[in-house]
């Protein structure tokens, strides 16, 4: 059994790539021309798995003859991370100073993202990182309302990343707080 595993993107050779017959345990990894080979296996049906890190992993079946170059190849396609924000709404209400805003990665490769707010009440820390797959991380965004009429206050913060962004709207309301003479 041979083949050769290639980038789906470049069509590049990929080096390093492990390639498993699943029910032998077998495994060897593709060359610097991205070939690999399996010598003196049984006739049969076998599934066999392709894996690299920052790619998806493909498995295939494949009959194997004997006698015979059984050729089985592979085309990997790079993972992508994926941008998730748990909270689409905060909601500060009269009183919180202080809420989380959670960003997860749920793709196969890092996540870069950002945030992007220009309200003069509202501070998010951090504001960019970096996370890698399956990872999370926590924001902490402060608003202040010191300085600011009595009203409702609504805006919108982004999350940015290179695979889309997501849009958190942001809520705040203020009220009087005069103290009034008793006497």
């Amino acid at each position: 059994l041979l083949g050769t595993i290639t980038d789906s993107q470049t069509g590049k050779a990929l080096e390093n790539v492990l390639v498993t017959i699943n029910s032998l345990g077998k495994s060897c990894q593709t060359d610097f021309n991205g070939h690999y080979e399996f010598h003196d296996l049984e006739p049969q049906e076998y599934t066999v798995t392709a894996s690299k890190a920052e790619y998806n992993t493909d498995t295939k079946k494949i009959f194997v003859e004997t006698n015979k170059d059984n050729h089985l190849n592979f085309t990997l396609s790079p993972s992508q991370p994926k941008l998730e924000v748990i909270q689409r709404t905060l909601d500060f209400g009269y009183e919180s100073a202080t809420l989380t805003l959670d960003i997860k990665n749920t793709g196969l490769a890092t996540l870069a993202w950002k945030i992007s707010e220009d309200i003069t009440w509202l501070s998010c820390s951090p504001t960019v990182g970096t996370l890698d797959s399956g990872k999370s991380q926590s924001v902490v965004v402060n608003v202040d309302r010191k300085g600011l009429s009595v009203g409702d206050y609504s805006q919108t913060i982004t999350v940015t990343s290179d695979v889309g962004n997501v849009e958190i709207l942001v809520n705040m309301s203020v009220q009087d707080m005069s103290v009034q003479d008793m006497s």
